[in-house]
């Protein structure tokens, strides 16, 4: 056995060895699959070893330039910006990273907490006061709960807690409810029109109207100028509580609400956070007061912004124009109806307009406070091109290492943010603060009480049988005409405030400064009544001549 297994072990390789191989097509094929496999490995590895190394150059030319906030400048040389882009990429890398990609790749970094996106309509905030700092831990309940999840927010609002609620109150109300304030004094206006009509209310007043040369004596009654401006504050009232209308309702990020104020977990995540919240933000909105500018919180909302959300918009919008425009409306009414009370009394269209435009003056305090803010405004210019970090207000100091610590992660350097807060955003912000944006519904604010007085006059002429045509062409003069040459006499008396918004060397000069321009107001528009009424006797191509005069005249206004 033993012999036959080693005969048979020793002839066995003889016999395959003397076998003479052939060449296999599908054996040669497998091999040189093989060869190319390791080959393209090889290949992927070599490529992936490239983009580690080119990610480490993106994160650490991030961290340095991007920093700096060279980003939004872009005011170094094309040519030294490629020399540092040499230096400090690695030699094997031969693509240059965009800056607008190292953007996306910052925002990808923030922490966007979705669970903690929480927002409110700025209409619906007006019942929850969130301007007014929760101390009672109900409040804060309150203020969590009206919250709803949200996906971006349309207005991230940037405010001063020390600033009167009742300022920020009177404000976001007229931003956000004036659609509801025309709305509910049209629905009143018709309502009482109909009852003076219909001797409901009772027209105990004269008034002799000369219509088509004969004179004619009309009924009279102060009634729809006497309950415009409670039609007014109705609809504004009302607003927060009605439902909301998709084409103008807008999530707001209030910290009140969109932040826990309560919980303090809660309110470190928020905080972490709101990198992420700006970076859904369309707009930041800025209720601007005169300590905006040294607050730390602001200026830090401000840069933030412009740094995480470049595109979105900033608006910086005083709380003192729409505290001005709140006291013209019963300044307004009450000279309105005091020119009605002037014209009964068989007084002239001049004698009526010089003594009712008594009840204005009152407004003159807003004028004051308006050229005050202004140039407060003018100033915030100097206060972010000396920005000092540490010499900024902030109440708690935990905020403060908030604010310190997040400039350091987003900005490299507390040198590099305020770099930027001096440059970049100064710059952003300069067509801004030197110019009197103001919303063009404000210009038209101060034509509601003199709407409602034609339309007690028009009462008078229809039950007296004065004709149509004659009817029509008052309607075009006074409520067209004169209704754009109001306009345009506010928005002149917003743009005086703000080119001389200088005060005076002394307080006797600044108040006659103010006194001034609420004095040429009043003779302005004195002007335009009386052209209304002389165009409206003459024809009634002077009333068109008259209204597109006015029209063209409001157009270069604004």
């Amino acid at each position: 056995m033993q012999c036959a297994q080693h005969c048979c072990g020793s002839n066995e390789p003889e016999e395959i060895g003397n076998i003479e191989r052939q060449p296999d097509p599908l054996e040669d094929e497998e091999i040189n699959a093989a060869i190319t496999g390791l080959t393209c490995a090889r290949a992927m590895a070599d490529a992936a070893e490239r983009y580690i190394q080119h990610r480490e150059w993106v994160l650490e030319l991030e961290r340095t330039k991007f920093g700096n906030g060279e980003l939004e400048d872009g005011s170094e040389n094309e040519n030294d910006e490629n020399r540092e882009y040499q230096d400090a990429r690695p030699r094997s890398l031969k693509v240059r990273k965009s800056m607008r990609a190292i953007h996306r790749d910052f925002v990808a970094r923030l922490n966007l907490d979705r669970a903690m996106a929480r927002g409110i309509s700025l209409r619906r905030s007006l019942w929850a006061r969130p301007w007014i700092y929760p101390k009672a831990d109900r409040k804060v309940r309150r203020l969590w709960q009206s919250a709803k999840k949200v996906e971006l927010f349309d207005t991230f609002i940037s405010h001063v807690w020390s600033t009167s609620w009742r300022m920020k109150f009177t404000s976001l109300v007229l931003q956000s409810c004036w659609i509801f304030m025309l709305t509910s004094w049209a629905i009143v206006a018709t309502l009482v029109f109909f009852l003076c009509f219909f001797d409901v209310l009772p027209l105990d007043w004269r008034y002799d109207a000369e219509a088509l040369g004969d004179i004619v004596q009309c009924q009279l009654g102060p009634w729809i100028v006497g309950f415009s401006m409670p039609a007014c504050l109705l609809g504004l009232l009302l607003a927060p509580y009605l439902p909301e209308v998709s084409l103008i309702a807008g999530t707001c990020f209030f910290d009140a609400v969109s932040i826990h104020q309560g919980d303090e977990f809660m309110k470190q995540r928020g905080l972490e956070g709101l990198g992420g919240f700006i970076s859904i933000s369309k707009e930041l909105r800025a209720l601007w007061t005169p300590e905006f500018a040294s607050r730390l919180w602001c200026i830090f909302e401000l840069a933030a912004f412009r740094k995480i959300n470049p595109s979105g918009g900033i608006v910086i919008a005083p709380v003192s124009i729409e505290a001005f425009v709140a006291m013209l409306m019963p300044a307004a009414t009450a000279s309105s109806i005091l020119y009605m009370f002037m014209l009964a009394a068989r007084q002239t269209v001049l004698v009526g307009a010089l003594v009712s435009s008594v009840a204005v003056f009152p407004c003159g305090y807003g004028v004051h406070l308006l050229r005050r803010d202004m140039q407060c405004k003018k100033d915030m210019l100097k206060v972010l091109e000396n920005f000092d970090l540490d010499a900024a207000d902030c109440t708690f100091p935990e905020d403060r290492e908030f604010i310190l610590r997040t400039v350091t992660e987003w900005y490299g350097s507390s040198g590099s943010f305020i770099t930027f807060v001096q440059t970049t955003l100064r710059e952003e912000l300069a067509q801004q603060l030197e110019s009197s944006q103001v919303s063009a519904f404000y210009y038209f604010f101060p034509c509601i009480p003199m709407i409602s007085v034609a339309l007690d006059f028009l009462i008078g002429f229809i039950k007296a049988g004065i004709p149509a045509p004659w009817e029509v062409s008052f309607v075009i003069s006074v409520v067209v005409g004169f209704g754009l040459w109001v306009s345009m006499a506010t928005a002149l008396l917003l743009n005086a405030c703000h080119v001389f918004s200088a005060p005076g060397s002394s307080w006797i000069l600044d108040v006659a400064k103010t006194s001034s321009i609420l004095l040429v107001w009043v003779l302005f528009q004195i002007a335009g009544l009386i052209c209304s009424v002389l165009c409206h006797m003459t024809s009634i191509w002077a009333v068109f001549a008259w209204s597109c005069s006015s029209f063209l005249l409001f157009s270069l206004g604004l």
